[in-house]
């Protein structure tokens, strides 16, 4: 049973996931048509439910749709701060499907480029998969040690003490390269314990400083976190958000849009020609069936007479 207190987070989190799915489908479906660039250029040029938004020939991005949500929503609970019911569960919602948009592109403002397709694409998903868990581990109930001062009878000084080994527990993860376990780890207890016990990722800073070249511990580090370590991880990560480009694709696969585009915009000036042609033809017939219809009517009218 969830706690009533954390209901606003529980909403958070089921509109964070909604999000996620929505808006990677939605990138899925457009990248599947971009692979056919002639008819995602034909379709684009139509409108259409799943596209790329651009305003004055800028394409903007979902993550900016996810700022201003992000921004909207704060503004108003720092403002009102709402009391726990309907309004605080409605801007929960907003600022989680908010989190979603900015995160999906997470990648991209780390990067500062259009890395979306690439292989440094997946750190966008990396960014979504420990959100998720963070708010999971909030709406049970999760607090850092899951120790609330002055519950059960536990000292204050306890309880800091026991924040403050954990972030120093946290620390070392994040040292050792496990950055999405030391800040999962901030909010499960225990978690930070055991990424700080194991042995380090080869190139992190620990094994750097730490471990002599082709010591034991640096041929363990090298025999865990190996290819298959990397693979099996990538496999989920591309379950969620779709394989990236190889570079070598991704070059032909512009390449082909471009010339696509061209091509679109030579056959754009015929094709309106052709479509006022079509119009006039079709005004034509109206103004002459008009006519005709007319013309029976004053005939009737005589005949009548």
């Amino acid at each position: 049973m969830i706690d009533p207190s954390r209901h606003a987070v529980l909403w958070l989190l089921i509109f964070f996931v909604l999000a996620t799915a929505a808006t990677r489908t939605a990138t899925r479906y457009i990248r599947h048509r971009a692979d056919q660039a002639e008819a995602y250029l034909k379709e684009n040029a139509e409108p259409g439910m799943f596209r790329n938004i651009a305003i004055a020939g800028i394409h903007v991005h979902h993550q900016v749709w996810g700022i201003l949500m992000l921004l909207f929503s704060g503004l108003m609970l720092i403002t009102y701060l709402p009391e726990r019911g309907l309004w605080l569960d409605v801007l929960a919602a907003i600022f989680g499907t908010g989190a979603a948009l900015t995160l999906d592109e997470f990648a991209m403002w780390l990067h500062l480029e259009d890395v979306y397709w690439q292989e440094e694409g997946r750190q966008s998903i990396s960014a979504l998969l420990v959100a998720v868990a963070i708010t999971a581990a909030l709406v049970l109930g999760a607090n850092p040690l899951d120790i609330v001062p002055g519950s059960d009878g536990v000292p204050g000084v306890v309880v800091a003490v026991g924040i403050v080994i954990n972030f120093g527990f946290v620390v070392l993860t994040i040292l050792k390269g496990k950055l999405l376990t030391g800040l999962i780890g901030v909010f499960v207890p225990g978690l930070a314990v055991v990424g700080a016990v194991r042995v380090a990722k080869p190139g992190s800073w620990w094994a750097t400083k730490r471990y002599k070249t082709d010591g034991w511990l640096d041929r363990r580090s090298h025999a865990r976190f190996n290819d298959a370590y990397d693979e099996r991880w990538n496999a989920v990560r591309d379950f969620i958000g779709g394989r990236p480009y190889p570079r070598e694709q991704m070059r032909a696969t512009v390449r082909s849009q471009m010339q696509a585009a061209r091509r679109r915009r030579q056959e754009l000036p015929l094709e309106r020609a052709q479509a006022r042609v079509a119009r006039e033809m079709r005004r034509h017939e109206r103004l002459t069936a008009a006519q005709v219809r007319r013309s029976s009517t004053r005939a009737r009218s005589r005949r009548r007479r």
